[in-house]
């Protein structure tokens, strides 16, 4: 059974998000995908979004110099539009 997230953890997945979007440079997202990770383990670690966000993450390796970060930006705000319709 997963966990209750939290509104401080509602609102580190928005920040971080948000940090995913507007910043360009791929080791800084890459180091925001590595909080939003822990944060999503935290909260469930078998949860959809965390399982996904570690299979684009393992992408991400594997093609760092051609990867653009939206589909993990599109899965961390899934994940924070689920978690808000949680707690609301």
């Amino acid at each position: 059974m997963a966990k209750q997230i939290t509104q401080s953890q509602l609102e580190e997945l928005k920040r971080f998000n948000n940090h995913l979007s507007y910043y360009s440079s791929s080791e800084y997202k890459e180091f925001m995908a590595g909080n939003v990770i822990q944060v999503l383990y935290d909260i469930d670690f078998l949860s959809v979004f965390h399982r996904k966000l570690m299979v684009e993450f393992g992408i991400y390796g594997f093609h760092r110099d051609q990867y653009d970060f939206n589909m993990i930006s599109s899965i961390v705000s899934n994940a924070v539009c689920h978690y808000n319709k949680q707690l609301n």
